[in-house]
């Protein structure tokens, strides 16, 4: 883009440079504004190529068997049309799309929560969701997650360990049971082998439906875990990370600004 437009201004600059051929300073300053001029009107996207987006199944906000990768799928996309970005989505386990993000394999993934790890190795976008964690139990559980001791505590391989079932891990009052993902942490519920899984409130709901027969068979713990937002990363690696975290930013904000997240969330999420 930069290339055609000094293609077309370079000979109204060499025309005033050869007609003003005594006067350096004016000639010094007509090439700084066209310049400018080049930067100003190149779009509000400038990257060469289309994004690859690093992501899991983390349903129902992004997953494979939804339309269109589920809303926040649709939040991420629609942030980036709107500074007339074109993304591409790749599915991999958590764990490794964590790494190939880090490594430059992926341009972004999302949706992380920031821990400290996380924070070393990459930057953040604004907030893409509120989120909340609770405790999930057997209906007929009698567990008492405020004074009971060596809880079976199931939450996936690369999840972060925030709020509450952090602190009962470090006061060891609970064992972490860390299977592939959240599909199995229900089906181990199911069967008996853990007392609890820790679970995004929408996110449960998905693996409820497939595990169990009758959704009235498992409950939430009226505790809440954890209250979150979740961020697009960029790897700090990444040479265009600053541009790439700037441009999405200001497509989330437009995007909230006429109102079409909202109508996302809302036609999206089960009810």
């Amino acid at each position: 883009m930069r290339s055609a437009l000094m293609c077309i201004l370079s000979p109204t600059l060499n025309y005033l440079c050869i007609f003003n051929h005594s006067d350096k300073t004016f000639c010094l300053r007509c090439t700084r504004s066209i310049l400018l001029l080049c930067l100003l009107l190149v779009p509000l996207s400038a990257f060469s190529k289309n994004l690859s987006m690093g992501i899991g199944e983390f349903p129902p906000y992004v997953s494979a068997a939804y339309e269109e990768g589920g809303p926040i799928t649709q939040i991420v996309k629609q942030s980036f049309a709107k500074v007339n970005q074109d993304v591409s989505f790749y599915y991999r386990p958590w764990n490794r799309t964590y790494t190939m993000a880090r490594e430059l394999k992926f341009d972004a993934t999302f949706p992380w929560s920031p821990n400290e790890q996380r924070s070393k190795d990459f930057y953040f976008s604004d907030p893409l969701y509120h989120f909340q964690r609770r405790g999930f139990v057997l209906s007929h559980s009698s567990l008492d997650i405020l004074n009971d001791v060596k809880i079976q505590l199931c939450h996936p391989i690369g999840y972060g360990r925030l709020g509450y079932e952090k602190e009962l891990l470090d006061t060891h009052r609970a064992v972490l049971i860390e299977p592939p993902d959240m599909h199995q942490c229900f089906v181990m519920l199911k069967a008996g082998r853990v007392d609890l899984v820790v679970v995004e409130m929408q996110e449960s709901r998905a693996y409820i439906d497939r595990v169990f027969d009758d959704a009235s068979q498992v409950r939430p713990l009226k505790k809440v875990f954890h209250d979150y937002q979740n961020h697009l990363l960029v790897s700090k690696k990444h040479p265009q990370v600053n541009e790439i975290l700037k441009q999405f930013n200001i497509g989330l904000r437009k995007l909230k600004d006429s109102g079409d997240y909202d109508r996302i969330i809302q036609a999206s999420l089960i009810e």
